[in-house]
């Protein structure tokens, strides 16, 4: 039986992010287990490897969330915002000491995230297990960083960032991506690296039942929701401007959006819809645990990001049979047959306001239907834990 250590710097309870994506594996050691793995997990709230990791419900944020969200305002024109959101969790987390006390004899370790696995490789010593990362982004590793922080790119602090990143490419065994294009995009980015140590494994989520009837509208209105922390490489932005374009022409059809998420640009977006005249187009409900309950309650799902890795939140809205509309970037193309489960547009208001008018000419029902077939074709959690069983088995 190899035995791997998955290692994780943040809770696995937390509602999104890659903690739902490595709740999987929590959840899935018995999948491992039928292919002679031993599975661990260790994360910060996971006290025993026999406890099931409930979704944490939604809280007051404490001092560190309410910093977090003045430090990504204050990073989109100043690179010391990026400095503090990446160096604060690394120098706070203390899963890589706790993991390595026990002097593990772990055959492969396993990890989601660049820093963390950094920490491990610096402070490893004598530990000689194969290392593995899974990078979720498009191949180029610091590039949601630079959308957001403007400078970040011209700071002394971008040259430290490289040398990490090219450390811990000189120093791992296998490096993952959640899609083929992020695979492809690195080896350009990186021709040097050895493409026999690149993998891929798409996204999963768990299969629930249908709670309505596929892509039902029993209104005139129709209801999109948008999910995902609003900032600009999500493209919420690009909806309020496409709002602004149509509503000059008086053209705006008979829908309702729905943005689901906090972030630095939420309350200027939620200004500058109020200035465009087109509030009753469009709410901004904030932060939430409960994000099913909008997707239900949705008749489509649009998520208008200039850049990505393997978005969850289009796999969440997969999962409820809701058509989608996407952008042509990262992984995305690869979850959505254009004009069958949805519809790919460019990353821009141009992209946003084209949809909207040729909104009429589409079934968004049967792409609806489509788009539950093509979650349950390829993007389970059962796939993709058999995927990444065999790829652990391989080191």
């Amino acid at each position: 039986m190899k035995k791997v250590a998955l290692i994780y710097s943040a809770n696995l309870s937390n509602p999104t992010g890659a903690s739902a994506i490595i709740r999987n594996f929590a959840d899935s050691r018995a999948i491992f287990k039928e292919n002679g793995i031993e599975l661990s997990i260790y994360a910060p709230d996971v006290l025993n490897q026999d406890e099931k990791i409930s979704v944490q419900k939604e809280t007051k944020k404490g001092f560190y969330g309410r910093s977090a969200v003045m430090v990504s305002s204050f990073g989109v024109n100043y690179a010391i915002g990026a400095v503090i959101r990446l160096l604060v969790p690394y120098l706070r987390s203390t899963i890589v000491k706790d993991y390595l006390k026990k002097k593990p004899k772990d055959d492969v370790v396993f990890f989601h995230e660049l820093f963390t696995c950094y920490k491990y490789l610096k402070k490893r010593k004598n530990n000689k297990a194969k290392v593995v990362l899974v990078v979720h982004n498009d191949g180029d590793t610091y590039k949601m960083l630079r959308t957001e922080y403007k400078t970040l790119e011209k700071s002394i602090f971008y040259k430290y960032l490289l040398k990490i990143e090219q450390y811990v490419l000189e120093n791992i065994d296998m490096l993952g991506f959640s899609a083929d294009y992020p695979c492809r995009n690195f080896m350009e980015i990186h021709p040097e690296f050895d493409k026999n140590k690149i993998f891929y494994v798409y996204n999963g989520l768990s299969v629930s039942p249908l709670k309505k009837n596929l892509a039902t509208n029993n209104s005139d209105v129709y209801e999109i929701c948008c999910v995902g922390t609003v900032m600009e490489r999500k493209g919420q932005r690009f909806i309020v401007e496409a709002l602004h374009k149509m509503n000059v022409s008086s053209s705006i059809p008979n829908v309702h959006f729905s943005i689901v998420g906090g972030g630095p640009l939420k309350n200027e977006l939620e200004t500058l819809a109020a200035q465009y005249g087109v509030s009753k187009y469009i709410t901004f409900h904030g932060s939430t645990s409960q994000v099913n309950k909008y997707l239900e309650n949705s008749d489509l799902f649009i998520l208008p990001s200039i850049t990505e890795g393997f978005p969850i939140a289009i796999l969440e809205a997969m999962r409820l049979g809701l058509p989608i509309v996407s952008t042509n970037v990262a992984g995305i193309p690869e979850m959505i047959n254009d004009g069958q489960t949805g519809i790919i547009i460019e990353p821009s208001v141009e992209g946003v306001f084209g949809f909207l008018s040729s909104f009429d000419k589409y079934d968004w029902k049967k792409m609806g239907e489509n788009s539950r077939k093509l979650f349950l074709e390829k993007f389970t959690t059962e796939k993709m834990m058999r995927s990444y069983s065999a790829v652990l088995k391989s080191v």
